[in-house]
């Protein structure tokens, strides 16, 4: 006789059942398209004025508009719904790529974060510098002015007066530095 393995236990649908598969649908809230508009006897007139054709039209733009959007979910739909065996080491490989992407991804804003922030921060005293360098400027000419309203009292001739103060250039990232200077500066130089 043969022998007979009783220590193997049977499979059964009790301690390994079987899910009902989950069959992803159309959303009900998707509006259909009105497909009689497809045959051309749908109106009885022979002759349409301009502006029935333009409704007519219109009519049938929205429900081609209705039919490309279900057609881009139907096909989504296809895509995300392609079988994968769970105990494949491709599925859990894809699985972990996929993972690695999300972090990528999110390093990737924090770091974008970061240097947008510090971009902003040298932005800021930049721009307190360039206030800074627009104040002593203004007080530069001031004392200029009055130098030159002097020399002037005293019978100094024009050409012979100091040279104006110029301001100097507003400080720019090393980005923006690469850029052309056609940008007011803000100080005014007039002669």
């Amino acid at each position: 006789m043969g022998s007979l393995l009783l220590s193997t236990p049977k499979i059964t649908s009790r301690t390994n059942p079987i899910h009902p598969p989950v069959i992803q649908t159309m959303p009900s809230a998707l509006p259909q398209p009105d497909w009689s508009l497809v045959l051309q006897g749908s109106s009885t007139d022979s002759w349409k004025s301009r502006h029935q054709l333009e409704s007519e039209l219109t009519e049938l733009r929205a429900h081609l508009k209705r039919a490309q959007v279900q057609s881009q979910v139907q096909s989504q739909m296809l895509q995300e719904g392609q079988a994968q065996c769970l105990s494949s080491n491709e599925f859990f490989d894809q699985v972990r790529s996929i993972e690695m992407e999300k972090q990528e991804k999110n390093a990737e804003k924090l770091r974008k974060k970061a240097l947008r922030d510090d971009k902003k921060a040298a932005k800021a005293a930049l721009e307190e510098q360039w206030v800074k360098i627009k104040e002593d400027h203004t007080v530069k000419v001031a004392k200029w002015e009055k130098e030159c309203a002097k020399m002037v009292g005293k019978g100094a001739r024009k050409k012979d007066l100091l040279a104006k103060p110029k301001c100097t250039k507003k400080p720019r990232l090393q980005e923006d530095a690469d850029d052309d200077d056609d940008k007011d500066d803000g100080c005014q130089d007039e002669s």
